[in-house]
């Protein structure tokens, strides 16, 4: 008996599983990518995504499948869905460790006693150091040269107030020390004048021996002002 052939020969259907698995696994990865803590997940079914479309394009190679584009697709979304889940991990990490810190610091501080003065117990209240009383200053007037000045005037504390001195034909140098008052004398003037003879004549202001004013000049019947 002769057997005929079958003129229309029966052909296996397309495996297209690997290139669909890709495309859902990808996108199932990157809505869990997008959302909080879930990153691992996204991390875990990227890479699946990855190696399902890699498979399916092998097979698509080999004519078993003909879902070329999808599974190109699906290892292209895995891959964002990867390194999105990647993000995601090192985010939650960062964040966890800084969450560790803090509690870490607020423990401490907790164990911690409070140091002297710190605490809100009257024995840790530390007594304010009494303000010093401002005392009188002392201001210095000075007048150096090579001879001897025709006038020096300069001003003193007078009550509440000042009052001017004068002083003529100072032999050089010359000073006085004048005690005051700082709250009710703050204005401090020396004037000197040179002779017939000129030559340099200066002045100079010391409060509480330190030099606040200084001026210099040269020549007869010259003038030097300091103020302060």
């Amino acid at each position: 008996m002769t057997q005929v052939a079958d003129p229309y020969p029966h052909t296996a259907p397309p495996r297209n599983g690997f290139g669909i698995t890709a495309l859902v696994l990808a996108l199932i990865g990157l809505v869990f990518g997008f959302l909080p803590l879930t990153g691992f997940l996204a991390l875990i079914l990227g890479a699946l995504a990855v190696l399902f479309g890699l498979l399916g394009v092998a097979r698509t190679r080999k004519g078993l499948a003909t879902n070329k584009i999808m599974s190109w697709v699906g290892t292209a979304l895995g891959g964002l869905s990867l390194v999105i889940g990647i993000w995601g991990v090192v985010i939650v990490y960062q964040v966890t460790e800084q969450l560790v810190r803090d509690l870490d610091e607020i423990s401490t501080g907790l164990q911690t006693p409070p140091a002297p003065g710190q605490g809100n117990t009257p024995a840790d209240v530390v007594p304010a150091a009494p303000e010093a009383e401002a005392g009188p200053s002392v201001v210095r007037y000075e007048v150096d040269g090579t001879g001897t000045a025709l006038t020096i005037n300069y001003s003193t504390a007078n009550g509440g107030g000042f009052s001017s001195e004068s002083v003529t034909d100072a032999r050089l140098p010359w000073s006085v020390e004048v005690p005051v008052n700082p709250e009710g004398f703050t204005s401090y003037d020396l004037m000197a004048s040179n002779d017939e003879n000129g030559g340099t004549i200066t002045c100079r202001i010391l409060v509480n021996g330190q030099v606040v004013q200084e001026a210099t000049s040269k020549g007869p019947y010259q003038m030097v002002m300091c103020m302060r």
